[in-house]
Parts: structure tokens; sequence; C-alpha cells
């Protein structure tokens, strides 16, 4: 079984990192790179107000380095997207 969907990593869902810091990721994609195992993200700096697109490793999302914090529903993901990746 894929880890994506091992660890039922969805697009909308936001994770924290775990040692505190200010930033969040938001992932965007998880079909792409999904045989490798991999999802795509934004990063959201809240002290810098900066982000940037991510690839990570999905057990490194969900096991290691982030908490899931919640999801934004799925009526404003596309908007969000666009607006932070523009």
């Amino acid at each position: 079984m894929n880890m994506i969907d091992r660890h039922n990593i969805r697009s909308g869902q936001m994770y924290v990192r775990a040692d505190g810091s200010s930033s969040m990721l938001l992932v965007i994609d998880t079909a792409t790179h999904y045989e490798c195992e991999d999802v795509i993200a934004v990063e959201i700096n809240v002290e810098s107000v900066q982000s940037g697109i991510h690839r990570i490793d999905a057990f490194k999302l969900a096991m290691c380095r982030y908490k899931l914090y919640g999801a934004v529903p799925d009526w404003a993901l596309a908007p969000l997207a666009a607006k932070l990746l523009a």
C-alpha cells in the first residue's frame, strides 16, 4: 500500500512542524508524484509572510517532521492554492 493512502494524506490538509515553529504546510497535490510516494505542499510561514512550494515524502510528512493540524474545505482549496502559487 502506498504511504499516501496508508496515512490518508489528502489535498487540503494542513500540517504544522513538530518542532513548534510558525510555518505550516498545505497539501495541494497528492497525484503528481504518487508513484514516488511524495506530495506537493505549499509552505506558509506566518512570521515572514512568505510561501514556497515543496515536494515532500509522504512518510516524513505524516510520521516524522509534521503533525496534522486541520484541513481547508474542498470549496476553498482551489482558489487558495491558486493565490499561493501566483
